[in-house]
């Protein structure tokens, strides 16, 4: 019995469609792997929030082989905001590093997040929350001292750890002359440093009492930070009230003028 071209040409394509579905079958099998879960353990800058040169994931298990221990990630795995250059590095199996090309700003709040590329490039997908929340130091007063003193006026250094508006420093600082705020405020206060630093004078009258009490409010911050300080600043000086040096005459033969110190 004779088939006919048509049922011929029929049965060809059937079975060119059978074979080629039976390829794409075999190297899917072959090339498919089932995604496994992995947990991130942990989050953080290192070393330390004040100065940190990188945030690192810890996962639970093993991520990648040791062929790719040390090696820097080329696919972009983390999304950080607000945006900070940086590489990935996998410094252990189940570590993996995104080091700053440069400082992060202090006083800033950042997240991450794990991208789909983490999936397919590890075969591995995280069953936790993929954000993660971190922070760098809130703005600090690192110091509060007296760098000149007579017996009118004083002049105090506060030492921050981010750079600090003068204008804003003088709007939420007050000074008083005594141990508290029961005190009397001192009013006449001069800012020696008339741009943006870490390290702010002020000039006040001197007072009474040997004494000087600082209280600055929480709500400082550095300008372009999230951070303020975290909680309300107090800080007492004690004046000693020895020597000053008020005035200098200098004794000269010609003239009758008597030079003296006290």
């Amino acid at each position: 019995m004779k088939i006919s071209a048509q049922r011929f040409l029929w049965i060809n394509v059937i079975l060119f469609t059978l074979n080629i579905l039976g390829i794409g079958y075999f190297v899917f099998k072959a090339s498919y792997h089932p995604i496994s879960p992995v947990f991130l353990r942990d989050a953080y800058l290192t070393p330390d929030d004040d100065r940190p040169d990188r945030l690192r994931l810890l996962f639970d298990r093993n991520v990648i082989s040791d062929k790719d221990l040390g090696k820097v990630e080329r696919r972009a795995l983390i999304e950080i905001q607000p945006t900070c250059p940086g590489k990935l590095v996998w410094t252990e199996k189940d570590t993996l590093d995104y080091i700053f090309d440069e400082p992060l700003v202090l006083g800033r709040v950042y997240s991450a997040s794990l991208t789909e590329r983490f999936s397919r490039r590890t075969g591995m997908q995280v069953t936790n929350d993929k954000t993660i929340e971190f922070q760098t130091s809130p703005l600090r007063l690192g110091s509060f001292h007296v760098i000149a003193a007579d017996d009118s006026e004083v002049t105090v250094q506060l030492s921050f750890n981010q750079p600090i508006e003068p204008a804003d420093l003088l709007r939420y600082t007050t000074l008083y002359d005594g141990e508290g705020i029961d005190s009397q405020r001192i009013r006449q206060i001069r800012c020696m440093t008339p741009y943006l630093a870490e390290k702010i004078v002020l000039r006040l009258p001197r007072p009474t009492t040997h004494h000087l009490f600082l209280r600055i409010h929480e709500q400082l911050k550095s300008p372009g930070a999230d951070l303020p300080l975290n909680s309300p600043i107090s800080r007492i000086l004690t004046l000693d009230p020895g020597f000053a040096f008020l005035y200098a005459d200098i004794e000269m033969p010609q003239f009758s003028e008597i030079g003296s110190v006290r």
